[in-house]
């Protein structure tokens, strides 16, 4: 495979190249001048909010929210990438437990990605746009920015949902094996490796939920399961695809939500030892010092 120069002399696959210019290049990408130009929260339901969709189809009750792009990587710390999610903060009596996987994207800092750096910091910036586009004006509006401002966007997604009819099928058991069922797999709620407290809370919902994995595929396009998510994504260079939800909170506070529609990882973020790797190198440490002190005797 080809390489091509990007900044400072770094290099980057054509196609990890490829894959970047043709996320610049969508009239959503949003890194894009004015990309909220055109579009406006149309009303939903209390639940799931209001969701961003072009002006065009406001008054349209089939209307599909728009999906907007970013190239960016995931913050090594400040995410809930655990089978678990949010769900051991939520109150017991939560009706289901509120169930989301969040994560925090920042600029990205691979020498060879470099080049995407400038269009992070501006697709940060334009959200500051969304306040506007709400039915309801107000003094204040919270963004999914990160603890940092707006040098980070948080983006969640929520994975404990209703049965339907046209449920695909699902995994029942802790299956290991990345390229199982591709986008469409579901877990039951037995089957997903969550901890004894998410079980304890999710316990109620078998019969009437299902779990719909993070929507994240590795560099080879293969599905990551939750117990890598921990491993394979913090610290990786991704594409994000991205919609927008906002809600009134007690008819007063508004909030803007970033909902993870799909993730790739461009550039997977350094390995990180296992626990067992980590005993093993210390045998091994200790091994050698014991030889080196037996030797000098």
């Amino acid at each position: 495979m080809t390489t091509q120069p990007t900044v400072a002399g770094a290099t980057l696959p054509d196609t990890v190249q490829a894959v970047i210019e043709s996320v610049r290049a969508r009239p959503t990408f949003l890194g894009r001048q004015n990309v909220f130009q055109d579009c406006a929260f149309k009303a939903g339901s209390v639940p799931e909010g209001d969701v961003l969709v072009a002006n065009a189809d406001i008054d349209n009750d089939d209307a599909a929210p728009l999906e907007f792009y970013v190239v960016a990587k995931v913050q090594e710390s400040d995410h809930f990438l655990h089978p678990d999610g949010t769900s051991i903060l939520d109150r017991p009596d939560q009706k289901p437990p509120k169930s989301r996987h969040r994560l925090t994207l920042v600029k990205p800092t691979h020498d060879a990605a470099l080049a995407a750096v400038d269009d992070f910091k501006a697709a940060a910036d334009n959200l500051g746009a969304l306040p506007s586009k709400m039915r309801k004006s107000g003094p204040t509006c919270h963004l999914p920015y990160g603890r940092d401002g707006n040098t980070s966007i948080v983006v969640q997604h929520k994975f404990m949902i209703e049965k339907t009819e046209e449920d695909p099928a699902t995994v029942t058991d802790d299956d290991d094996d990345d390229d199982s069922e591709g986008y469409d797999t579901l877990f039951t709620v037995k089957g997903w490796p969550g901890s004894e407290g998410f079980h304890a809370l999710a316990k109620p919902f078998e019969n009437t939920h299902s779990i719909a994995p993070l929507p994240a595929f590795d560099e080879k396009g293969d599905l990551i399961m939750p117990q890598h998510y921990r491993t394979r994504l913090p610290g990786a260079t991704v594409t994000a695809k991205l919609v927008f939800t906002s809600f009134y909170i007690g008819g007063l506070r508004r909030v803007i939500s970033a909902q993870l529609q799909e993730l790739h990882v461009l550039i997977p973020s350094a390995r990180r030892p296992s626990a067992a790797a980590k005993r093993s190198a210390a045998i091994l440490e200790g091994l050698a010092k014991r030889h080196k002190g037996t030797s000098g005797n």
